[in-house]
């Protein structure tokens, strides 16, 4: 079901580097609620390898700055 909570089991999980592009919240705060094991960031204080792109626009960055989120998405991806 749609509601149903999803179960990861595989600790390889936390070895795939991310990139988080970070448009809601500064990246220092999503650092500070990692360091202090908070709920919200508790799976990626787990991730090994994060590289963290802050796009400060909103929730609807393909809106608001199409070009930088572009751009950050080719970036995460070279």
């Amino acid at each position: 079901m749609a509601y149903d909570h999803q179960v990861l089991r595989d600790p390889r999980r936390y070895d795939v580097p991310i990139t988080v592009i970070s448009c809601e919240f500064p990246v220092e705060m999503l650092r500070d609620l990692m360091a202090k094991d908070h709920w919200y960031t508790a799976e990626l204080a787990k991730v090994r390898y994060v590289t963290f792109i802050e796009l400060p626009t909103g929730h609807w960055p393909q809106f608001t700055r199409p070009a930088e989120l572009g751009a950050a998405l080719v970036a995460a991806l070279a």
